[in-house]
């Protein structure tokens, strides 16, 4: 897990965990998710990376629908599915819900027509020999996808992988 100077309580929650094999990367400086994911990369021993946001919550079979699509090798990169939690009770959250239910009827599409454009942040996987380091404004989960796209694996959706989140009160919190 990688801090990027959580200020949250992410750290101790984490460290929590190191009996179990969970290791914490704390950032020297806070600078984003793209250069916190860099990091992260170089410290991964497995061929597959997973990404998630750190209010997302997957699913108990969510890794393993991701690992099963990428057992093709023509594929390089898996998205899973996002879920809005109570979409309805917050007024943001009615447009997250709305965004995000087309945004899945096009990514459905996508990869039964060949590959997906993007990923989504919440949930995708990779294999760590497809990744490329990123510049830090760089939307990683727009870009790796598109890089593994063009070095020739696919990008497929997995809409069994399940990752939730709860939607925000205002879009000023979204923000």
């Amino acid at each position: 897990v990688v801090s990027d100077c959580s200020e949250d309580g992410t750290d101790e929650i984490v460290n929590e965990f190191a009996e179990r094999g969970v290791v914490l990367e704390r950032m020297a400086n806070r600078s984003g998710k793209t250069v916190a994911q860099n990091a992260g990369v170089k410290r991964a021993h497995g061929d597959i990376l997973v990404f998630s946001d750190a209010n997302s919550m997957c699913d108990s079979s969510a890794l393993k629908e991701l690992v099963r699509a990428l057992e093709d090798h023509s594929v390089g990169c898996a998205c899973g599915e996002l879920t809005y939690l109570n979409p309805d009770d917050r007024s943001a959250g009615r447009g997250e819900g709305l965004y995000w239910r087309y945004e899945q009827f096009l990514k459905r599409r996508e990869s039964v027509l060949s590959s997906l454009v993007g990923a989504n942040g919440a949930i995708y996987a990779m294999r760590k020999g497809l990744f490329e380091d990123l510049s830090p404004g760089m939307i990683s989960d727009l870009v790796m996808p598109l890089r593994v796209w063009r070095g020739g694996a696919r990008v497929v959706y997995v809409p069994e992988a399940l990752a939730y989140e709860d939607t925000t009160h205002s879009f000023a919190e979204e923000f």
